[in-house]
């Protein structure tokens, strides 16, 4: 949240809470004389457990009020009117409680967003931060990013990939929507890494001791990398490339889940391969198919449906999507996980 909203809260929290009140029964009172944190500290643990600090008024849900009684129900629905308020009014007061304390794990920012001075000690509970960019051209991550101690960070199509990745010393989960610049070192911690419009090469993921899970994105009908078996992943994703040509590389890895998605035709006939030439890929792939628990192809010729599920007893979630497949095969019951 900005330092703008933070700086308003004084004015915004009242109006807020006259627009969620307008209709209840008993208006909400905003006693002004108590500090603002303590309004939300109060707000955001229950109205119940510091009631005189923040509200006056209540109504029995049973329509009862000292003594007086409503046979229409009309004070007890607007009880629960007023009950209702104060829930959306609690909800968003532990929101500007968090961010008054900073105290703040999944952060949204702008590249551009100049941060105040002491912006590492502000966030410094934050582990998953996304940032973006609304202007044209490629944009630098903020340094004050640097001091973070991250364990997830997510990078827009237009923001320039941060040479200093390798200083996240607890990075577990890295996504860039497209690389932008040359690919730094990446730190040896990360254990998913998902890409959306594919780099060049993969030569960045090489070597990664804790790689489990891979997204290479749109790779663009480019070769399947020579070393790609050194690794031992159990999830591989890609888009647009030949099953074939990544068979070999996959079969000796623990792979449980694995997508392949045809977005857009080859540049060239034969690259995606036919249906026959996929369907004995994919038994290549798999090494142990009773490990798999998902499966995903879309846009790949496998007609008639692929005899290799079968096997796959372990298998949770099925697509075959855009398949050429006409029918269902009679066997498919007994893949009693699915």
């Amino acid at each position: 949240m900005s330092d703008v909203l933070v700086d308003r809260a004084e004015e915004i929290v009242p109006l807020l809470v006259k627009y969620l009140t307008r209709t209840a029964a008993i208006p909400l009172t905003l006693n002004h004389t108590v500090p603002l944190e303590h309004r939300l500290d109060a707000a955001a643990r229950g109205y119940d457990v510091e009631e005189a600090l923040c509200v006056s008024g209540t109504w029995d849900l049973d329509g009862s009020n000292s003594g007086s009684h409503d046979p229409a129900g009309a004070k007890a629905r607007r009880t629960r009117e007023r009950l209702q308020a104060i829930g959306t009014l609690r909800a968003v007061a532990r929101a500007f409680r968090a961010a008054l304390n900073y105290d703040v794990r999944d952060l949204t920012l702008l590249a551009h967003w100049s941060p105040p001075p002491d912006a590492a000690d502000r966030f410094r509970t934050c582990e998953v931060l996304s940032v973006f960019s609304t202007r044209d051209g490629a944009d630098a991550v903020p340094d004050a990013v640097r001091a973070l101690n991250l364990r997830s960070l997510s990078l827009g199509p237009t923001v320039r990939t941060p040479t200093w990745l390798a200083g996240f010393s607890r990075l577990v989960e890295l996504e860039l929507a497209r690389a932008v610049g040359e690919m730094p070192p990446l730190p040896a911690t990360l254990r998913i890494i998902r890409h959306g419009d594919g780099p060049p090469d993969l030569d960045h993921v090489r070597g990664l001791p804790h790689l489990a899970e891979l997204d290479i994105g749109d790779h663009r009908w480019r070769p399947c990398p020579m070393w790609l078996d050194e690794l031992r992943l159990r999830a591989f994703a890609a888009t647009n490339v030949s099953i074939p040509a990544f068979a070999e590389a996959l079969r000796g890895m623990p792979i449980l889940r694995l997508k392949f998605v045809r977005a857009v035709p080859p540049p060239q006939s034969g690259l995606e391969g036919d249906a026959t030439e996929n369907n004995r890929a994919l038994d290549r792939a798999l090494a142990d198919p009773r490990a798999l628990r998902a499966l995903d192809l879309q846009g790949y010729p496998v007609a008639p449906f692929p005899e290799v599920v079968r096997g796959l007893v372990q298998l949770r979630e099925l697509t075959l999507r855009d398949a050429g497949l006409q029918r269902l095969p009679a066997w498919l019951p007994e893949l009693t996980e699915l």
